[in-house]
């Protein structure tokens, strides 16, 4: 496997393909929706990060799902992190974005989660379905 397929990273960058950022080397396979989401694969898992730490409307939950579904699809990766460090809402289609992801056989883990949204896991009892720690991995 390639240094590069160990560390691959898409992000809103200006970067060229295959120049280093400062995460490291940047994807040649990038969406139409960079900027969104920050996607690494790191040791065969993807590494999400939110550039958008506001309340997530439909259409950004939306297009979350498809820019996170071209990189798992061109990584094969199934293990997702979801780095959740300064997101001040968790809406309910954030929940559901989590689970449709589990359903379909990925695994969940979120980190940096505020105590806050582990509250909301726990009130739901979907605390479970994913692997929750305070702190990054």
């Amino acid at each position: 496997m390639s240094a590069e397929k160990d560390h691959a990273v898409a992000t809103s960058g200006s970067h060229p393909p295959g120049q280093m950022s400062a995460a490291g080397p940047v994807a040649n396979a990038k969406s139409s929706l960079d900027g969104q989401l920050k996607l690494a694969l790191e040791n065969a898992r993807v590494r999400v990060a939110f550039n958008y730490k506001d309340v997530p409307d439909e259409n950004r939950v939306a297009s979350y799902r498809s820019q996170l579904q071209s990189f798992v699809q061109k990584t094969g990766c199934r293990s997702l992190i979801f780095d959740l460090e300064g997101l001040k809402l968790l809406p309910s289609r954030m929940l559901g974005f989590f689970l449709t992801l589990k359903n379909e056989g990925h695994d969940i883990e979120l980190v940096n989660v505020a105590p806050f949204i582990q509250d909301i896991f726990r009130v739901t009892k979907l605390a479970p379905m994913v692997t929750i720690r305070a702190g990054g991995t």
